[in-house]
């Protein structure tokens, strides 16, 4: 372990604790703003949530969802949100951590929901929901997420 790195950590004093929190209150936000535009149908606060740039990754939990860059996933995005409101969608156990820059979060968190793919209604429980976020431009975006389904016993 680097003890210069700990020690440093062990001498931050309240100042810059308040600096972490609001760090980690703002990555926390636009994980709650992203399922509350999922709930809602929001595609606008959706489109909020992500970076626009080539380099976003969205991985799903089928084997053909994967998407690199803002345009693909944007426009199955589109087809998703305009179509369907109402989802009901509860997160549990989520988890965030910062790095020492306060420049990129990455999170987990279970998933439990009741929304429709490829047109057919269906609950999720226990899902995992994994990423990081960066700020960008002062403001959290999400660069890469992924939802992975658990494999029942």
């Amino acid at each position: 372990m680097n003890f210069d790195i700990l020690n440093n950590r062990l001498e931050m004093g309240k100042e810059s604790n308040l600096s972490r929190n609001r760090l980690l209150e703002g990555a926390e936000a636009i994980l709650s703003q992203l399922l509350t535009s999922l709930e809602n149908g929001d595609l606008s606060l959706f489109e909020s949530c992500f970076l626009h740039t080539d380099e976003l990754v969205n991985i799903g939990a089928e084997t053909d969802e994967i998407w690199y860059g803002w345009s693909d996933f944007s426009l199955f995005m589109k087809k998703i949100i305009d179509n369907h409101k109402g989802h009901k969608i509860q997160r549990m156990d989520t988890r965030i951590f910062v790095n020492d820059e306060g420049s990129t979060a990455w999170y987990s968190e279970l998933i439990d929901a009741s929304i429709e793919s490829r047109s057919e209604p269906f609950r999720l429980e226990g899902y995992r929901h994994t990423g990081v976020i960066i700020r960008h431009s002062g403001q959290w975006r999400i660069a890469q997420s992924h939802i992975s389904a658990p494999i029942s016993k």
